[in-house]
């Protein structure tokens, strides 16, 4: 089977080498579908002998990658962005698999970028490798349109695109969101929408978005815990702590076993808790009893979220919890426990804590 690897891009200058770099021995061509460069994107993509055609932007992802699509002479499509690097991908053992199977593979995305100054990681899951027939659908977050069957494969990706975005693109995004749903009022570019408005500051407008997205979403669409977890997420960066409270009590039961979940009720809880503490001290022992509970479950693959919220992160935050209570020994065991991981918050604060005896 002939496998093309297929990208849009503009300006990538200084990530498309990097991207090709990782993926090239695995393909047998390269195509390349430019937007309108004005850098040396075009220049690079040439030096991997990658077929090159240019493509006049029309706000519209689907149209530009299926007429990238087009152009590829492969039985299967290998669809990355610049901004990717694949880090594990068995070529041999996913042929195989494949082989006389029409499906959309999925690849785990481990999406990085820098949260309070510590590297955070995200993980979700992408639709990366179809057969040549099939075609996106949605001018933006586009998908895979067809009957063909998701299955996840050994294919594992770094992705870096989300950091330091400029404010043109969440502009652009935003604007591509807005006549999407004026065509169809699909939740989920509601709830893309918020995440958009949420990553420009504007928490009020994205709230408002999540709250919508929250009520219209059936609880079984992929999705649908991320929603609840961003919500509540604002909520508490806005201090809207009742309705915070009530969402919490809504969706506790149903996510009893999702880390992220009660990694996120541990930090509201706290903030809780600091803004009137004559108030809500009955919710202070929940702040611990969160972070135990996301120990309890661990990292569970069942959910696509933050990582290290069913490890290193709920150790960390429960380090901090001991620490601020005069438990100092035992918040050094949980700073242990996650510095054992290479939690970098944690090996300073075991060295600080150290220094000060």
């Amino acid at each position: 089977m002939k496998l093309s690897l297929a990208m849009i891009v503009k300006n990538e200058e200084e990530k498309l080498a990097r991207c090709l770099d990782s993926v090239r021995q695995y393909v047998d061509e390269i195509v390349i579908t430019d937007t309108g460069s004005t850098d040396r994107t075009k220049e690079i993509a040439a030096a991997y002998g990658a077929k090159i055609y240019d493509f006049e932007w029309c706000n519209d992802f689907s149209k530009a990658r299926n007429f990238c699509i087009e152009h590829a002479t492969g039985d299967l499509i290998l669809m990355l962005d610049a901004d990717y690097v694949v880090e594990s991908f068995p070529r041999d053992y996913i042929l195989d698999f494949i082989k006389d199977k029409k499906m959309c593979g999925l690849a785990e995305i481990k999406n990085h970028y820098y949260e309070n100054g510590e590297m955070t990681v995200r993980t979700s899951l992408s639709g990366i490798l179809f057969p040549k027939e099939a075609r996106y659908v949605s001018a933006i977050h586009e998908q895979i349109s067809s009957d063909f069957p998701r299955v996840k494969l050994p294919i594992t990706i770094f992705h870096d695109g989300y950091d330091n975005r400029s404010r043109e693109k969440f502009i652009r995004n935003i604007s591509i969101l807005e006549r999407e749903l004026a065509d169809k009022n699909d939740p989920y570019f509601l709830y893309k929408l918020a995440q958009e408005y949420k990553g420009m500051g504007e928490l009020d407008k994205a709230c408002g978005l999540f709250e919508q997205a929250y009520r219209q979403t059936e609880p079984g669409r992929p999705f649908f815990p991320n929603i609840v977890v961003e919500y509540l997420q604002t909520l508490k960066s806005l201090k809207r702590f009742k309705d915070a409270l009530e969402l919490i009590d809504n969706e506790g039961e149903r996510f009893y076993d999702f880390p992220e979940f009660h990694f996120t009720c541990g930090g509201f809880y706290l903030d809780l808790v600091i803004s009137n503490p004559k108030e809500y001290i009955q919710y202070f022992d929940k702040i611990k009893r969160a972070y135990n509970r996301c120990i309890e479950i661990g990292e569970n693959p069942k959910y696509q979220g933050i990582v290290g919220a069913g490890s290193f992160l709920a150790l960390h935050n429960l380090g901090v919890f001991y620490e601020v209570t005069g438990n100092v020994e035992q918040a050094k065991v949980c700073y242990k426990k996650a510095a054992e991981t290479g939690y970098n918050s944690s090996v300073k604060r075991l060295k600080e804590l150290d220094i000060s005896r």
